[in-house]
């Protein structure tokens, strides 16, 4: 029963350090005041299988209601959407969306 412990131990291990995080993030309009806009949109995309031939689309330019309003679109990778893709074995991979709309 005692090498079932750092057996365990070590299969945590790897998988925090399996488990990355990531971000994509395009910027349309720099910020000059350094003060962070909330999301307008913040939605999780569920993909299965890795992802494999699917996509998400979100039109940013109907969320902010025009071009020159859209700040900011990014996806990202976060711990928790890691460790999903870690425990389902790549079955389940989410993976966050946002959209920033200046005022």
């Amino acid at each position: 029963m005692q090498g079932i412990k750092p057996m365990g131990m070590m299969v945590c291990l790897c998988v925090a350090l399996a488990v990355g995080c990531s971000n994509t993030a395009f910027h349309f309009q720099p910020r000059n005041d350094g003060e962070e806009r909330p999301a307008k949109v913040d939605t999780m995309s569920h993909y299965f299988i890795n992802g494999l031939g699917q996509q998400a689309d979100y039109d940013p330019v109907t969320i902010c209601g025009g071009l020159d309003k859209v700040a900011k679109v990014e996806t990202q990778q976060t711990f928790v959407n890691g460790l999903l893709r870690i425990l389902t074995w790549g079955l389940y991979t989410p993976q966050q969306a946002r959209v920033y709309c200046s005022p």
